[in-house]
């Protein structure tokens, strides 16, 4: 294990948050499965030099290749960046790691990646790392295609300690990158655009931050845009057209169970959009910002079996849940969306996953092992569940504990996805396509 490397439970704990449980009386049955999963790639299936344990999300570009992280694993334990290439007819998939973390001396090139990666018009990829880097504080890097394997860069060192000889400006990231045309689909373009980010740690009170990195020409200048008074532990960022961005904190807050929150673009001047307390709470995820404004986001926790809701708060300010887990027998229609969020289709049903619940049998959850699921709306504004997958139905090759983003493929309407297993190398997760 590399000297500045962490227990790898211990990340885990921080990435993805305690699973609250409970249990309902007998209720009507969930709809069935409508999805099949497909395992494209099982972690440490012969060896974890591949590494384990994807908590990242994935990215796929205009080829259908997959790019992604693992929190874990690896050469050096520390995670790793990989690719799934498809064949022709995508029946087969080839995965081939790209990058291995805390591969140089004290892992100055960072280790335990977080957040899933963005890519730029050019093909290349970034995104952070929670810890290494030259303060140990983590990083921003870059990965850029040349020849047949992948060229590594360090944009950014964080820092969150000034023992370590540095500004102290925050470090340990624990989510990903947001730019202005994300929302869109649309790649990054670092000459033109910032990116934004959040930080678990530093910052004015000791809170975390919100930070933009902008680029010159010829080097990265970080900011603070944003110093997190009253919240703990900031989530991923969402932003809008005109550059204003969304984000909430886990807890704290006027409650201590997590706020959602806007900042202006330009001024970067806070504005609270909701106090969590009743109902769901500790919010979790990017919340999802459609075109007219409205916000859409889960709490892990909270809601009639404190087993979390789906929420939405509309443009004129309204907060309203749209769906309480664990509302069925034995969490059949799911339980605890963690770090998922939602993603939307063109045709306005959102879509996520549960860690926990489902109708499968889970050695390390009360209620299953976690569900796909998706939110559509009836013609009279209601918006009613339908489980499309349960994880671990099977042989639980699949792993089980989805707790990253989906991605949607807007051309056949597969859904892409990772499952962290059970936080262990002994069942280290894995990617899967969920097929209508």
């Amino acid at each position: 294990m590399p000297s500045n490397s962490m227990d790898p439970s211990a990340l885990l704990r921080l990435v993805a948050p305690v699973v609250a449980v409970a249990w309902l009386a007998a209720a009507p049955q969930a709809q069935a499965a409508s999805y099949t999963i497909k395992v494209l790639h099982q972690f440490c299936a012969t060896d974890c030099s591949g590494g384990a344990i994807p908590t990242g999300g994935l990215i796929q570009d205009s080829h259908g290749i997959l790019y992604g992280t693992t929190a874990i694993g690896g050469d050096h334990l520390s995670g790793t960046a990989f690719e799934l290439v498809p064949n022709a007819d995508k029946s087969k998939w080839t995965y081939r790691v790209i990058k291995q973390f805390c591969s140089r001396a004290n892992c100055t090139d960072g280790s335990f990646p977080s957040g899933p990666l963005i890519m730029d018009a050019a093909g290349q990829f970034y995104g952070t790392t929670f810890t290494g880097g030259k303060y140990g504080g983590g990083v921003f890097y870059r990965l850029t295609p040349e020849g047949s394997g992948w060229h590594w860069s360090i944009l950014y060192n964080f820092c969150s300690d000034v023992a370590n000889n540095c500004k102290a400006d925050g470090g340990d990231p624990m989510t990903g990158l947001t730019y202005l045309g994300q929302r869109a689909g649309q790649p990054w373009a670092p000459d033109a655009e910032p990116v934004f980010g959040t930080l678990s740690s530093g910052g004015k009170y000791g809170r975390g931050l919100d930070y933009e990195l902008e680029y010159d020409g010829s080097a990265w200048h970080f900011k603070i845009i944003h110093n997190i008074q009253t919240g703990i532990q900031p989530d991923e960022l969402g932003v809008d057209d005109a550059g204003n961005l969304y984000g909430s904190t886990a807890n704290g807050g006027k409650y201590g169970d997590g706020l959602l929150y806007t900042l202006t673009a330009g001024t970067w001047h806070e504005t609270t959009l909701h106090q969590f307390h009743t109902g769901g709470v500790h919010p979790s995820g990017r919340p999802y910002l459609d075109a007219a404004g409205n916000l859409f986001g889960t709490t892990i926790d909270g809601g009639s079996g404190n087993a979390g809701e789906v929420y939405e708060r509309t443009a004129s300010g309204a907060v309203s849940v749209l769906y309480q887990f664990c509302t069925l027998a034995n969490c059949a229609d799911g339980q605890a969306p963690t770090e998922a969020g939602l993603v939307m289709d063109s045709a306005g049903n959102l879509f996520g996953t549960t860690a926990g619940g489902g109708l499968a049998t889970c050695a390390n959850q009360t209620f299953g092992c976690g569900v796909a699921y998706e939110l559509s709306k009836d013609q009279n504004g209601h918006w009613h569940e339908t489980v499309l997958a349960d994880f671990c139905s099977g042989s639980c090759r699949d792993g089980g504990d989805p707790e990253a983003p989906l991605t949607l493929d807007a051309q056949n309407g597969n859904l892409y996805g990772t499952e962290a297993g059970d936080g262990s190398l002994a069942n280290p997760g894995s990617v899967f396509e969920l097929i209508p």
